[in-house]
C-alpha cells in the first residue's frame, strides 16, 4: 500500500494537476533532499540530456550504497524555458519541477564533496529516442508505436521529427547550458579530446571542488571503473552497457535515411567532436545517409 500511494503521488500527472503536483513537491523538496544528504560523505549527481544510461548509472550508484540523485536540468532559466513551453503539453517529471531546485542548490552549496557523471551519445540514435521515447511531443499520438505497422504510420513525422533535432546542434547548448553553469566554468573540450576518445572517459575538477566525468554511453561500464578508482569507491559498477540498440525503429529509419545536411550538422558539434574520433564520425554519417 505504501509503494501505491508513492507511486500516486510521484507518478506525473497531466496539466493542469501537474501544476499542483509540481508546486506540492517543490514545497517539500526541501526537507526531501536535507534528509537524503545529512549523513553523506558525497554526493553523486547524474546530470546529462537524457536517453544516455541516466537511469542505469544512478541505480549503480545507489546500489553502492552512496548517496545519488538524477537530473537534466537544473540551470533556472533553461528550466523555466522549458516549464513556459511544456505548461500545457507536458506531464510534470517529479525531479525536474520538484526536487531539482534543492539538488542544485546542494550540490552547489558542497561542491568539494560531489561528484557529477554527464554522459554523451552518438547523437543520431539518442534523438532518434528521444523522438520514441516522448511521442507526444514529436507524433500525433501519446503512444509509443512499436509494431512495423505502427512505426510506418507514423514513420513521416518520426523522420521530419529527428531530421529537425539534428540540425540545430542540442547538445552543444545542453552542455553550454547545464554543464557548465553547474561546475562554474566552461568543461574543456578540447583538452580533454583524446583521453575522452581513446577511453570512453575524462575527469576534471573545477575550482570550486565539483568532480566532473563525462562518459561515453558506448563505454559506460569502463567508465564506471574508472571513475570508482578515482573517487575512491571500489563497489561503484555498471555490469552492463546498452551498447546496441535492435530497436526496430531504428533499422526502419535507417532504411529510409535521414536529411544529410541534418546529420553532418549534429555530428559537426564541439561535443561530438571531442567526444568521437573522426573515423566514427564518418561511419555514422554514411551509416544514416
Amino acid at each position: 500500500m505504501k509503494e501505491k500511494i508513492h507511486k500516486f503521488i510521484d507518478y506525473p500527472k497531466p496539466p493542469p494537476l501537474s501544476w499542483v503536483q509540481s508546486a506540492g513537491l517543490t514545497l517539500v523538496g526541501r526537507g526531501v533532499i536535507a534528509r537524503k544528504v545529512k549523513d553523506a560523505e558525497s554526493l553523486y549527481l547524474v546530470h546529462q540530456i537524457g536517453k544516455v544510461g541516466s537511469t542505469s548509472m544512478t541505480n549503480a550508484i545507489r546500489r553502492a550504497g552512496l548517496v545519488g540523485f538524477q537530473t537534466h536540468l537544473l540551470n533556472p532559466k533553461g528550466r523555466g524555458d522549458e516549464f513556459r513551453e511544456r505548461l500545457w503539453e507536458s506531464w510534470a517529471p517529479r525531479e525536474m519541477w520538484g526536487t531539482s531546485p534543492w539538488i542544485r542548490r546542494t550540490i552547489q552549496k558542497r561542491s568539494a564533496d560531489s561528484v557529477l557523471i554527464t554522459g554523451i551519445r552518438n547523437p543520431i540514435d539518442r534523438e532518434i529516442s528521444e523522438v520514441m521515447q516522448n511521442p507526444g511531443r514529436y507524433l500525433s499520438t501519446h503512444r509509443r508505436p512499436r509494431t512495423d505497422e505502427e512505426i510506418n504510420a507514423h514513420l513521416p513525422d518520426i523522420i521530419k521529427a529527428v531530421n529537425h533535432i539534428l540540425s540545430i546542434n542540442r547538445l552543444d547548448a545542453w552542455f553550454t547550458t547545464e554543464l557548465d553553469y553547474m561546475l562554474g566554468e566552461p568543461f574543456p573540450w578540447e583538452d580533454r579530446s583524446d583521453e575522452l576518445q581513446s577511453t570512453g572517459h575524462a575527469h576534471f575538477r573545477g575550482e570550486s571542488g565539483l568532480s566532473v566525468h563525462v562518459v561515453r554511453f558506448e563505454d559506460l561500464s569502463e567508465a564506471f571503473t574508472k571513475i570508482a578508482e578515482i573517487e575512491g569507491h571500489p563497489d561503484l559498477v555498471l555490469p552492463h552497457d546498452n551498447r546496441s540498440n535492435s530497436s526496430r525503429v531504428f533499422e526502419i529509419v535507417r532504411a529510409h535515411g535521414l536529411d544529410p545536411a541534418a546529420i553532418q550538422s549534429v555530428l559537426a558539434q564541439r561535443t561530438v567532436r571531442a567526444a568521437y574520433p573522426e573515423s566514427q564520425l564518418e561511419a555514422w554519417a554514411a551509416e544514416w545517409h
